[in-house]
């Protein structure tokens, strides 16, 4: 495998591609080789023998490499013949890595049971579960070549018999649901906003019909807020008591927006559903692409995971001071959502900060997305919400409108009025 990507460093992309990592190599010279062949090729230079051992500056690196037989090594490795065969060197490498992967955790699962005399048989079989589950997600292959028209006729006559206006998950939003179809499997969408106008609320309001109304399994990876801060307004959201009185516990008490016995009553009745409801929420503020696609192949597994939500679209906190690089990272992150919403078959959907230049405008466009151009490019569509003007409060009676700028299929939808109530946080197009 080094010496094909050595005579042909275009099958780095697709050892990549195909899901080949350093780690899965057995011997350490070729996890750090692979490691600077790609390194190279990113970087636009050729992976050969001696930039590669130029490549590191860590003793360990070297030290492995030299003692394999260095430059005289990788000089000997080119030599190998490229035969179009870069694939069954790929599947076979990633199959002696699992193979190894599984002998390890069973060595360790192993020892555990001798030492562990304690623990429950649920709990037992239920940490074995999850140990063997990470190697099956691991190195499980989705991804294959499909023959165009091979299932069309099968498809098409499921949907002549069961016709839908809506084919996607329904967020409630009726004219919204109608315009994208729903959200469907695959896509991403995201909503812009200026600061404390509503983006994330609109996220929140979605989970509610989503996952807490119609049972949808559903991830919801914060950068943000706690988890029980966002069961504090999902509370508010669904049993309309303020969202004040439930944080001061003045919900126990008569006040201008009910009787005592009615709103404990409702939060009763709301802390039921919330319960009940398959959401599963993770406070991620030092995200990476890496960890997030973990998060969503885990719960896609073990808990059906049928809708992701990444609030928001931002630099993580470790990276706060990117600068001019800021863009670029802000769309790396897009592409990253995009993927894995490609790949796993689920839609995500998110939010972005929008620009200064959206300050006090009844009218907004691309332009005014915070970070960078891949952000319109990468998302299946892009939707503003924004502060109803004097004139549309005066003839809508709500405060906010929302509009989809853009979106690959679908039909428009111009500035709708949304109603938002900011004592409950409850959102609804009208």
């Amino acid at each position: 495998m080094i010496g094909i990507c050595l005579n042909k460093p275009d099958q780095l992309i697709l050892a990549s591609g195909s899901g080949l990592k350093p780690e899965h190599f057995a011997v350490d010279a070729h996890k750090y080789i692979y490691m600077a062949m790609s390194y190279l090729v990113e970087q636009g230079n050729e992976p050969d023998p001696i930039s590669i051992t130029n490549v590191f500056t860590d003793e360990k690196a070297n030290k492995a490499i030299e003692e394999m037989g260095g430059i005289t090594y990788l000089e000997s490795a080119k030599l190998t013949p490229y035969l179009g065969n870069t694939q069954m060197f790929i599947d076979q490498i990633k199959q002696a890595a699992a193979r190894r992967d599984i002998y390890d955790k069973a060595e360790a699962v192993k020892k555990r049971m001798e030492k562990d005399a304690d623990s429950g048989v649920n709990e037992v079989i239920s940490a074995v579960e999850s140990d063997f589950r990470d190697i099956s997600i691991e190195y499980q292959v989705s991804t294959g070549v499909t023959k165009l028209g091979t299932d069309t006729a099968d498809r098409l006559k499921q949907r002549l018999m069961t016709p839908m206006d809506v084919i996607g998950l329904k967020t409630g939003w009726k004219l919204f649901d109608l315009a994208t179809l729903g959200l469907i499997d695959g896509e991403l969408t995201i909503v812009g906003a200026r600061s404390k106008v509503g983006k994330s609320t609109v996220l929140l309001n979605w989970c509610n019909k989503i996952c807490i109304q119609d049972g949808v399994p559903t991830l919801y990876i914060d950068t943000e807020m706690y988890s029980y801060e966002q069961e504090d307004k999902l509370l508010s959201i669904i049993s309309g008591v303020p969202h004040e009185e439930i944080r001061t516990g003045r919900f126990g008490v008569d006040t201008e927006a009910g009787k005592a016995v009615d709103k404990v009553a409702s939060l009763q009745d709301a802390n039921r559903e919330l319960k009940e409801a398959p959401l599963y929420h993770v406070y991620l503020p030092n995200f990476t692409a890496e960890k997030i696609r973990a998060l969503v192949r885990k719960y896609q597994v073990e808990h059906g995971v049928k809708l992701v939500v990444f609030d928001y679209i931002k630099l993580p906190s470790s990276d706060s001071n990117l600068g001019d690089k800021e863009f670029q990272a802000l769309g790396y992150l897009t592409s990253a959502l995009k993927d894995i919403a490609g790949e796993l078959k689920v839609p995500i959907i998110s939010a972005v900060q929008l620009n200064r230049s959206a300050v006090g405008k009844d009218d907004m466009d691309e332009s005014m997305i915070a970070g960078s151009d891949r952000i319109l490019f990468l998302a299946n569509r892009v939707c503003m919400l924004r502060k109803s003007t004097e004139e549309e409060y005066a003839m809508t009676g709500c405060s906010r409108h929302f509009k989809i700028i853009a979106q690959r299929m679908g039909q428009e939808l111009d500035w709708t009025p949304i109603k938002a109530d900011s004592k409950n946080w409850r959102m609804e197009m009208i």
